[in-house]
């Protein structure tokens, strides 16, 4: 039984003129936590370094933008009212958690940028269980929460299923993104 509250979309496969990330499953594919992530990381521009690292790192967070009419607030006049936006983000994981984040190439790295000199690195990340937060951070401390935000209790949490909803500004989103430094 695949229960609905862990089902999780990736967002399209990205493409740039440096870096392409591609799955294995279609882009359509539900995943559950537990379940393992593989493709393939490329690049066709041309490039030659001496010393390049390039990582991959699968990403969730949760979004929510609301509008709400106050008096006192000159944002956008509405009817002598005045509308105020409040945005807020909160990422599931830190950068570079063991878990979420694979090394794919470190050293020296060269691509001829012709159009059959596709290089590419294979990835396979698993999906966490739950989130990865380190709650002693003091970003987190004050952070209002529904959810116990005690450094035990947060990996007890499950992740959410992805989800935006059409009444609403609000989502909640994982994707995979990649990283060159030279």
């Amino acid at each position: 039984m695949l229960l609905h509250s862990r089902i999780m979309r990736l967002v399209n496969n990205q493409q740039g003129p440096a870096l392409t990330i591609h799955t294995e499953r279609p882009r359509n594919h539900a995943y559950s936590p537990g379940d393992w992530i593989k493709g393939k990381v490329s690049r066709l521009e041309k490039i030659m370094v001496l010393d390049a690292e390039l990582t991959i790192q699968f990403n969730g967070m949760s979004a929510v933008a609301t509008n709400a009419f106050t008096r006192g607030f000159n944002v956008k006049r509405l009817s002598g009212q005045s509308e105020m936006l409040s945005c807020s983000r909160f990422d599931f994981f830190t950068d570079g958690q063991h878990e979420t984040w694979q090394k794919l190439h470190a050293g020296p790295m060269r691509v001829d940028g012709g159009p059959n000199d596709l290089v590419t690195w294979d990835f396979c990340i698993q999906i966490p269980y739950t989130t990865g937060i380190d709650t002693r951070d003091p970003e987190y401390q004050m952070r209002p929460s529904y959810l116990s935000l005690e450094p035990g209790q947060v990996r007890q949490h499950h992740l959410p299923a992805t989800c935006e909803p059409v009444d609403v500004n609000a989502q909640v989103a994982y994707y995979l993104s990649a990283q060159l430094t030279y």
